[in-house]
């Protein structure tokens, strides 16, 4: 695979800026793995991200948030901070350059994750997958799929 090996100019290069999306599940801690194991190979700047996209009523619309929607918000962001600072600190303990950010009230997750990419200048995306399979992954869909359609970047997708 050209342009993976270590040490490679061509690859550390084109990889300089990674950002790695986390909800706190199996799969998103493999995700930020992968994208530390790839930022300490490639010398490159890590980005550590959790979108937190405001409720939506059953017509799509943004709702008011209410004081109980309100606390379950705060809430919400305070877990994905949790999140977010336990990828931030191991990469540090790496020796990494590495920040993380909180993307509150995006209309959807997706595109958070994708105008975010585009505002930092991310050269690859990496994000975990739930193993989503055929029928269910056809009537669901899936964040990791529509990033992997829709990026204007390389996406690395981690089971």
């Amino acid at each position: 695979m050209r342009g993976f090996e270590t040490g490679s100019n061509e690859a550390s290069g084109r990889f300089n800026r990674i950002l790695v999306a986390v909800d706190g599940s199996e799969n998103s801690i493999r995700a930020a793995r992968a994208a530390m194991i790839l930022c300490e190979r490639l010398g490159a700047e890590l980005n550590v991200v959790q979108a937190i996209p405001k409720p939506q009523s059953s017509r799509g619309m943004s709702v008011r948030l209410g004081p109980l929607l309100k606390d379950y918000y705060a809430a919400s962001v305070r877990e994905a901070e949790k999140n977010i600072q336990k990828v931030v600190a191991s990469a540090q303990k790496r020796g990494l350059k590495v920040t993380g950010k909180v993307l509150d009230y995006p209309s959807t997750t997706v595109e958070a994750i994708l105008d975010y990419a585009v505002g930092i200048g991310a050269d690859l995306i990496v994000v975990g997958t739930r193993g989503l399979g055929g029928f269910t992954k056809l009537i669901m869909g899936s964040v990791s799929t529509a990033i992997v359609n829709h990026a204007s970047c390389s996406v690395l997708v981690v089971r």
